[in-house]
C-alpha cells in the first residue's frame, strides 16, 4: 500500500512504514500515499529502473516467461476490475433490486431550462427515443442523449403530435459547461408543507394549493417558481392558486431571498417509480450487463475529456470523495465502488507507457515479430507513460484547486 519511494522517481527516499516478507513475498506500507504497487521480480515497472535487469533473466524472473504467459499477467489486472465490478451489480441487484422510473409514468412529461429550449425542446414534451432506440426509463433518458453522436434525432411527442428534434452540433460541450441535467422530471407546483414564520404561512398559502400564476407569469411547472421569485425579492405579488376546485388569488410578500417559504411536493408523490427485484439467479447475468452497460458508457464518455469543457470538468481526489456524499450510504458507496473499479479497468487498458495496456502493447509487438524490446526502450517508454500520468494527476487535481479557490474568493 502507497510507494516506499518518491513517485516517480524509484530511486528516491526509499524507505517504508512497515513491512514484513513471507512466503517469498514482502508485505508493505509505503511512505508516499498514493495508489500502491506491486513489484514483480524481473520486470520493468513504476518501482525500479530496470538497471539490476541487464544480466542474463533467470529463471524464477518475469521476463524469463514466455510472452503470453506474460500477457496474461499483464491483464489479469484489467480483467479482475471487470470481474469485481460485475460481482458488485450482481450482489446489489440481489440484496437492492433496481429503482427505476418507467418513462410511461411522467404525466408531466419532461422539463427543460433555456438550454434544453435552445436545443430545440420544450417542457411537457415527453421523449420517445434517441435516434431509433425507444426509451423506457427516465435514468437512460439523459445519458442516452449526452452520449450521441453527430446528426442525431430525439423523437418526442407534444401536444398529441410526434416531433422529431434535430441535437444541434457540439451541444455536449454547452452540457457540460452548465453542469446541468438537459431533462429532468416535470412536476407541478403544489404544496406540501408549510415553514413556520415564513410568507407562505403568514399570507395564507395552504398545504395543497396548486399555484397556476406568479402575477401574470403562468407557472406550469414548479421548476419555473425559483427562478420567477429570483426578480421579485422583496416584492408584494398575487398568487393564483387552485385550491379544492376554486382559484383563488392571495396576496403575498416574497422574501429578500426570493423564496415563499413552502416545499413543493416531491417527485414520487405524483410520478410513480418502481424497483424490480431480482433472485441470485436472475442477479447474476442482469449484474453482467449492468456492469458491461456501465464500462460501455464510460468508454463513450472518455471522449468528452479531450474536448474545451470536458477538460475543466475533469477532477481529482477531491472530486471523487464529493461522490460519496455527506452522510454514509451503503448503496451509495457500493454503486461508487462497482463503477470506479470499470473506470480503472478502462484507464488501466489504455496503451500508455506504465499502465497495463502500454505493457500489453509491447507484448503483443514481441509476440508478433519475435523480438524483445530492450530494457533501455522498456526503460524510456516507462518514464514517458509516468510524465503523462503524473500530468494528468496535476490537472485532474488543479481542476479541484481551482475550482476550490474560486469559491472562497
Amino acid at each position: 500500500l502507497f510507494f516506499d519511494f518518491l513517485f516517480p522517481f524509484a530511486d528516491k527516499m526509499n524507505f517504508s512504514l512497515f513491512k514484513i516478507k513471507k512466503g517469498g513475498t514482502e508485505y508493505g506500507i509505503g511512505w508516499f500515499p498514493f495508489g500502491g504497487y506491486v513489484q514483480i521480480h524481473g520486470m520493468v515497472d513504476e518501482t525500479q529502473d530496470g538497471k539490476e535487469l541487464d544480466n542474463e533473466p533467470k529463471d524464477d524472473e518475469f521476463r524469463s516467461k514466455k510472452p503470453w504467459q506474460r500477457l496474461i499477467v499483464m491483464a489479469g489486472g484489467v480483467f479482475v476490475n471487470v470481474v469485481l465490478g460485475c460481482v458488485i451489480y450482481i450482489g446489489m441487484l440481489y440484496y437492492w433490486g433496481k429503482s427505476y422510473t418507467p418513462i410511461d409514468n411522467l404525466t408531466y412529461g419532461v422539463y427543460v431550462d433555456s438550454l434544453g429550449t435552445q436545443m430545440g425542446f420544450k417542457s411537457g414534451d415527453k421523449v420517445l427515443a434517441v435516434n431509433d432506440l425507444k426509451i423506457n426509463t427516465f435514468e437512460e433518458l439523459n445519458k442516452e442523449v449526452l452520449f450521441s453522436n453527430a446528426n442525431s434525432t430525439v423523437s418526442v411527442l407534444r401536444a398529441g403530435k410526434e416531433i422529431v428534434v434535430a441535437l444541434p452540433k457540439d451541444f455536449q460541450q454547452e452540457v457540460i459547461k452548465k453542469e446541468k441535467l438537459i431533462f429532468t422530471v416535470a412536476i407541478p407546483a403544489i404544496v406540501d408543507s408549510i415553514l413556520p414564520s415564513s410568507p407562505a404561512e403568514k399570507y395564507g398559502l395552504l398545504k395543497k394549493d396548486k399555484i397556476l400564476k406568479i402575477n401574470d407569469k403562468n407557472i406550469y411547472y414548479f421548476q419555473e417558481v425559483p427562478s420567477v421569485l429570483e426578480v421579485l425579492k422583496n416584492q408584494n405579488v398575487t398568487l393564483s392558486v387552485l385550491r379544492n376546485n376554486d382559484t383563488v388569488l392571495l396576496p403575498i410578500q416574497v422574501s429578500k431571498e426570493g423564496t415563499l417559504g413552502f416545499a413543493n411536493i416531491n417527485i414520487d408523490q405524483v410520478i410513480a417509480s418502481e424497483t424490480k427485484q431480482y433472485s441470485l439467479v436472475e442477479a447474476v447475468p442482469n449484474g453482467i450487463t449492468e456492469g458491461i452497460g456501465t464500462l460501455t458508457s464510460y468508454v463513450k464518455n472518455f471522449k468528452l475529456v479531450f474536448t474545451k469543457e470536458g477538460a475543466k470538468k475533469v477532477g481529482g481526489f477531491a472530486t471523487m470523495a464529493k461522490q460519496f456524499g455527506g452522510t454514509w450510504n451503503w448503496k451509495r458507496f457500493w454503486a461508487i465502488t462497482a463503477f470506479f473499479s470499470m473506470a480503472l479497468a478502462f484507464m488501466n487498458i489504455l496503451p500508455i507507457p506504465a499502465l497495463d495496456g502500454g505493457h500489453i502493447v509491447f507484448l503483443i509487438y514481441e509476440m508478433i515479430t519475435g523480438k524483445t524490446p530492450s530494457i533501455k526502450v522498456l526503460n524510456i517508454a516507462q518514464n514517458i507513460g509516468f510524465m503523462i500520468v503524473l500530468a494528468l494527476l496535476i490537472v485532474a487535481n488543479g481542476n479541484d484547486l481551482i475550482r476550490w479557490l474560486s469559491k472562497i474568493m
